[in-house]
This record gives C-alpha cells, structure tokens and sequence, in this order.
C-alpha cells in the first residue's frame, strides 16, 4: 500500500524487491518488458492501472509473488498472486 499510495495518480508502476525496496519505478505501459528485462529479482509489481494479461504472464515466467493494480486481465491459472488497489 505505502508503494500504491507514492505512485496513485501517476499511472506509473514499481518494481519491488524481497525487502520491499523499489528496484525501479517505470511507465504503466513499460511493466512486461522491465519485467523480463530486469536482473534483479522482483518480488511485486505495484501498478497504478491495470495488470493486462502479458504483465501477469511475465509475472508467472519470471517468478514474481505479487501483482498489485486497479483491474486485472483475463490470464489462465496465474501463480501471481493478485492484489486488487
């Protein structure tokens, strides 16, 4: 929530790590990419938006625990955690 709370209105995103530091804060619209992109491992994405059915499955592929957003895409048993804002 405190992540949320930093980007709500920007229709930016975080990218969180295991200690909940942010990695990276980015354009809603550049979340899958940064996602397969990054070298560090990402615990959470906080998007101030939707989580649209690619940034879920780069999610499930890469390993993140958590996808927080306003609505989310159709995705196919997701292991993501989703956590609606």
């Amino acid at each position: 929530k405190v992540a949320y709370e930093k980007i709500r209105g920007t229709r930016s995103a975080v990218l969180v790590d295991g200690n909940f530091d942010v990695i990276k804060k980015i354009s809603s619209r550049e979340v899958t990419r940064n996602i397969m992109s990054s070298r560090k491992q990402i615990f959470a994405v906080v998007i101030d938006g939707a989580a649209v059915s690619p940034t879920i499955r780069a999610c499930d592929e890469r390993g993140v625990q958590y996808v927080a957003a306003s609505t989310f895409g159709v995705a196919d048993n997701p292991r993501v955690k989703m956590v609606s804002l």
